[in-house]
C-alpha cells in the first residue's frame, strides 16, 4: 500500500472530527514516510468543498448518530468526483439479536474502541435507499472474528462464550459499499 501511494502520488485528505485520533493519524504518516502525500485534519465533512476523486467512509455510520449520518453522506456527494465508498461490519439480519443489539454499543467499555450500533445488511441497504438514488453496491471485503477485531477481543471473546452467546467466535464481515458519483 505505502508503494502504490508514493509510486502513484495521490494525494490524499484524511479528516476526523476527533482531534486526537487525528494526532496519532499524523505521527503513523510521519512514520510511515508519507507527508508528502497524506493530509490529516480535524475537521467536519460539512466545511469541505474541493472536490476529490473518492469519498472514503471507514466504519462511520455505526458511530455517527442515525439522523446526522444522512446529511453528511449527501454532502459527500458534491465532493466525489468518481465513487464514494463506505467499508463497515455488518451482519446478516438473522443475527441481529437483541444481545447484540444492546452489547456492541457496550464494547467501548471492554475494548476502548467505540464499534457504534449494530447494523445488518437490511438495515445498510434501507439506509442507502433513504440517503440516495443513485445505484449502489454491497460486497462482502473481509471476514473475521471478533477477537480477530481488536487486541482486547480475547477478553471480549471470553466473557460472551462464558454467558453462551457463541458471539467470540462469530464472523463478522466487513463490506465494501459503493455509490457512483456521476
Amino acid at each position: 500500500m505505502l508503494s502504490t501511494i508514493k509510486r502513484k502520488k495521490l494525494d490524499i485528505f484524511a479528516i476526523d472530527i476527533d482531534a486526537g485520533a487525528v494526532e496519532i493519524c499524523k505521527e503513523r504518516i510521519a512514520k510511515a514516510g508519507l507527508s508528502s502525500f497524506v493530509k490529516a485534519h480535524a475537521i467536519d465533512v460539512t466545511e469541505i468543498t474541493k472536490q476529490y476523486d473518492y469519498v472514503l467512509w471507514m466504519e462511520s455510520f455505526p458511530v455517527i448518530p442515525t439522523e446526522v449520518f444522512p446529511h453528511l453522506f449527501k454532502h459527500s456527494l458534491t465532493l466525489a468526483k468518481k465513487k464514494i465508498m463506505l467499508y463497515h461490519n455488518l451482519v446478516p439480519d438473522e443475527e441481529a439479536t437483541w444481545f447484540w443489539r444492546i452489547t456492541k454499543p457496550l464494547l467501548v467499555y471492554v475494548t476502548l474502541v467505540d464499534f457504534g450500533k449494530l447494523t445488518t445488511l437490511t438495515e445498510m441497504r434501507q439506509a442507502m435507499q433513504a440517503m440516495t438514488s443513485k445505484s449502489f453496491t454491497m460486497k462482502p471485503l473481509l471476514t473475521c472474528t471478533l477477537s480477530e477485531m481488536h487486541v482486547m477481543g480475547w477478553l471480549t471473546t471470553v466473557i460472551l462464550n462464558r454467558f453462551k452467546s457463541g458471539g467470540g467466535d462469530r464472523k463478522i464481515e466487513q463490506y465494501l459499499i459503493e455509490v457512483e458519483a456521476k
